[in-house]
């Protein structure tokens, strides 16, 4: 085997057998040697720690909702919000996220109203993500075939 070809392959099993022996995903198993820095998240939450300060003077817990009822569309939004993740296309997965972002404030806070706007929001996105990916196999010619 050529050097660099041997050197990928111990590494991999390396990462397999940590991974194996540890229990934990190998995804995670290969970011525990990484260091995380202390000064980046202090300057991280003294951007964010005002910001949801200024979020919380207006979200407060109304219009009540039945919590089953409530539990299964939340999930059910976030899956299909979720799977507007994977598009491959930089910066396609803003919008997914950021209306999930605003589904889990408004569930955790309990207000009704934002969860109602999130919602809205979300059912915009998915539809945008829907048209995107029929645009996107009606160029690819796949469409005649569905239909």
């Amino acid at each position: 085997m050529h050097r660099p070809t041997a050197f990928a392959a111990r590494f991999a099993r390396a990462s397999l057998l940590v991974a194996a022996a540890t229990g934990v995903p190998l995804g995670i198993a290969m970011g525990l040697s990484r260091r995380f820095e202390a000064l980046r998240l202090a300057a991280l939450l003294r951007y964010v720690v005002p910001v949801l300060r200024w979020l919380e003077r207006f979200v407060r817990p109304r219009w009540t909702t039945p919590v089953e009822a409530t539990k299964r569309v939340v999930g059910g939004s976030v899956l299909l919000l979720s799977a507007g993740l994977l598009a491959p296309v930089p910066l396609s997965n803003v919008p997914p996220a950021l209306a999930i972002m605003l589904i889990a404030f408004a569930y955790l806070e309990e207000d009704g109203i934002l969860l109602c706007g999130a919602l809205t929001i979300a059912l915009v996105v998915v539809a945008a993500v829907l048209l995107a990916a029929w645009e996107t196999m009606s160029a690819a010619g796949w469409v005649p075939g569905l239909l």
